[in-house]
């Protein structure tokens, strides 16, 4: 689903997925949308990347392979530039 009216939520296919933010987990289900406790998701995701922490602090060799592929993992500052020769010489 991409949006609270999707073609499968206008469809009658599935019911929307909303959220709420609250404390406790009051799953709530209608005929026309299900409800998730937002913060209790932000909860499940921040313990998740707790743990991913942890396991490479206790496995040090881990770490070190982290580290040595660290460009090809996780960096996002590469940029790539192509050039396309048709549409280059066309504008000069």
């Amino acid at each position: 689903m991409t949006n609270l009216d999707s073609r499968k939520v206008l469809g009658g296919k599935i019911r929307r997925l909303m959220f709420y933010v609250g404390n406790g987990n009051h799953i709530q289900e209608t005929h026309e949308a299900k409800y998730f406790n937002f913060k209790e998701f932000i909860e499940i995701i921040a313990q998740g990347i707790k743990n991913w922490g942890l396991s490479y602090y206790s496995d040090k060799d881990k770490f070190e392979d982290f580290v040595d592929r660290y460009d090809r993992i996780i960096s996002d500052k590469r940029l790539t530039y192509t050039y396309n020769e048709k549409y280059f010489d066309d504008k000069l």
